[in-house]
């Protein structure tokens, strides 16, 4: 079972999901549970950074979160609302971006960094450039 932690960082639009240990479809439904509880105070894009650099995995338990995605739950991996980034180098962490770009699992861009501070560098340009788009509007 993983060790979950899900924070918000005060007086940002960003949710930081911390695991460690064995994950599994549970893991994602909590990760999604949480984010969405911490997101409701947000009125603009939500940005959540998943650091998988300390889980253990498996293929099935990899393929069952992926299938979690796909029942379009608030906060999950698959709704336009959460931008999701992942940190980490397990080959499955890799694996799970790569399969949430096929189409069976919405076709969606997870980028994947080496460390958090690397997510949040592009989380926060992401930001200024969502923020300095809306602006000119």
């Amino acid at each position: 079972m993983a060790v979950l932690s899900v924070e918000r960082l005060p007086d940002e639009p960003i949710i930081i999901a911390t695991l460690d240990g064995m994950v599994d479809a549970e893991t994602s439904r909590q990760v999604f549970e949480e984010t969405a509880r911490l997101a409701a105070g947000i009125t603009e894009h939500v940005y959540r950074i998943t650091d998988c650099t300390r889980i253990d995995a498996d293929l099935p338990n990899t393929m069952g979160m992926l299938l979690e995605v796909t029942k379009g739950k608030p906060a999950s991996t698959s709704d336009p609302n959460v931008t999701v980034v992942l940190v980490g180098g397990h080959q499955l962490t890799k694996f799970y971006a790569q399969a949430m770009a096929q189409p069976q699992f919405g076709g969606i861009s997870v980028p994947v960094f080496p460390s958090v501070a690397e997510a949040l560098v592009h989380i926060r340009f992401q930001i200024r450039r969502q923020r300095s788009q809306s602006s000119k509007e």
